[in-house]
């Protein structure tokens, strides 16, 4: 059997990390080389590696100045050019293996020459250390090349979602590039998929022998306005990835909306909701979501259509229930939001002229981007109507958006003002 390359990154690890050494070097198979790179921890990681180093030889340890997450890529290719043969495999530094890991999965995919080798998954609560799901498992052992990779797409794509619980050959990495550092979130995504892209023949094991350990406060929990527009570059390599296999059919795109793209917005709406971050980045952050092209093109599958009008409803819902919507910078960026949304189904919770005051804005953006204003003018129409001086001018909701500060003084009662208003507004015609 090859000689493995198994790599670690770290960062502030000191209360798991020695699970992960552990579980590294208990393996039945022997022959690897385990590289650990710590990426500026501040607590006691240091220490441990130091330790476990001075212990067993086949730790390489690595320190550096900054965290950079996306480290493993570089180490991926590097190992790639310097060792001509063998297998590359990334362990998260809270995560672990099963003690007959590598010796199941190296058997597996030398005996069925193979250029990535998964297995499956078993999840764990971080805290309590209890069971929550497997994931990424396949019933049977499966080997897949050739048309296979068409009839086994949705397969090929589950097990491209992550790289860890995988071997790769490091010829098939030989292939590959650091384009996945360009995302905030998502670069192991990314990274698999352009492995899986090269690869003639891949496989999977059945059952499970890696341990995935669920913590709180994961860096893949945060938000950042990044992580929007990593969703849109996953999504970008996941449909190259389907253009290089020549399956970028209509069927296969639309599956791979309905099992990725859409879960992928839920999860970064639920994220960014439960964040601490600012109203208006919320704001910014729903409008970044629904500005992607792909979020709109997700309205036309069937197999999504509901799940996504649920989405827009929930993030209309939330956008509309911020006290800071009303006012300001925010103001322009619920607006702005809503203006991308394909259809409006809220109505907000405030008073006659801020509703007007909103909708008003929301009206032109969207007319500009060709889309359907029915609900917006019938929300105008109605606030028109409650009013026997808009009533009585006869003012359609297009006329009331084009004299929009006139409507909102009339709203208010301050019809002097109003008056002054339409003085302007006919001496400017």
């Amino acid at each position: 059997m090859s000689k493995v390359i198994m790599f670690t990154q770290t960062y502030n690890s000191e209360k798991f990390l020695r699970r992960t050494i552990d579980s590294v070097l208990s393996q039945t198979y022997t022959d690897f080389i385990y590289m650990i790179t710590d990426n500026a921890s501040t607590d006691k990681t240091r220490e441990i590696i130091e330790e476990y180093a001075k212990k067993d030889s086949r730790i390489v340890a690595k320190f550096e100045d900054t965290n950079d997450r996306g480290r493993f890529v570089d180490n991926a290719l590097e190992c790639a050019n310097k060792y001509s043969d063998g297998w590359w495999a990334l362990l998260d530094h809270d995560d672990e293996y099963e003690p007959d890991f590598l010796e199941k999965i190296i058997a597996f995919a030398e005996d069925n020459s193979l250029d990535i080798a998964s297995g499956g998954t078993a999840a764990f609560d971080g805290i309590t250390g209890k069971k929550m799901q497997d994931a990424y498992v396949v019933p049977n052992d499966i080997i897949i090349s050739g048309r296979g990779f068409v009839e086994h797409v949705l397969v090929c794509s589950m097990l491209s979602h992550v790289v860890w619980n995988k071997i790769f050959s490091l010829s098939v990495l030989r292939k590959c590039t650091a384009e996945a550092k360009k995302a905030f979130i998502g670069v192991d995504t990314i990274f698999t998929y352009e492995a899986f892209s090269h690869a003639k023949r891949v496989g999977s094991l059945s059952g499970t022998r890696h341990k995935y350990y669920v913590m709180p406060n994961s860096w893949s929990s945060e938000f950042d306005l990044k992580r929007i527009e990593s969703n849109e570059l996953v999504f970008k390599h996941m449909l190259e990835y389907l253009k290089k296999r020549n399956m970028y059919l209509p069927e296969v795109i639309e599956g791979f909306y309905d099992t990725s793209y859409v879960l992928s917005i839920m999860n970064s709406l639920k994220v960014l909701v439960e964040s601490g971050i600012s109203a208006k980045k919320k704001v910014e952050g729903i409008r970044d979501i629904f500005a992607i092209p792909y979020t709109m093109e997700a309205f036309g599958y069937r197999s999504t259509i509901d799940r996504m009008l649920q989405i827009q409803e929930f993030a209309q819902k939330y956008t509309l229930s911020l006290p800071e919507a009303l006012e300001g910078d925010c103001f322009e960026l619920a607006a702005d939001a809503f203006s991308y949304m394909p259809t409006i189904s809220v109505y907000p919770n405030w008073g006659k002229s801020d509703i007007f005051r909103f909708f008003a804005a929301v009206h032109p953006k969207r007319a500009e981007k060709g889309l359907d204003n029915t609900f917006v003018n019938e929300i105008i129409n109605a606030i028109i109507s409650t009013n026997p001086i808009l009533q009585q001018l006869g003012m359609s909701a297009d006329m009331a958006v084009s004299m929009k500060n006139a409507v909102i003084n009339l709203l208010n009662g301050d019809i002097e003002k109003a008056l002054h208003e339409l003085a302007e507004l006919e001496g400017s015609l």
